[in-house]
């Protein structure tokens, strides 16, 4: 894998360089933390959301509650 970097061109190793450089700096200063903890909780929500309607829990559940006896 390393040879196959090796064989890049300089401008694509130092676009490479510079994207990590970048990422490295923004975890260290708890940036990413900031940003990734809502997309994370959206998409955890979402999961879960699909997950019920999936099994079929959303609709016992909507069954259970709109159900007029």
């Amino acid at each position: 894998m390393f040879e196959t970097f090796q064989k890049l061109p300089d401008i694509y190793q130092g676009l490479i360089y510079l994207l990590f450089g970048i990422i490295m700096l923004l975890y260290a200063l708890g940036i990413i933390e900031k940003v990734i903890t809502p997309i994370v909780i959206a998409l955890a929500l979402y999961l879960i959301g699909i997950g019920c309607i999936k099994t079929g829990v959303y609709h016992k559940i909507k069954k259970l509650i709109f159900s007029k006896e």
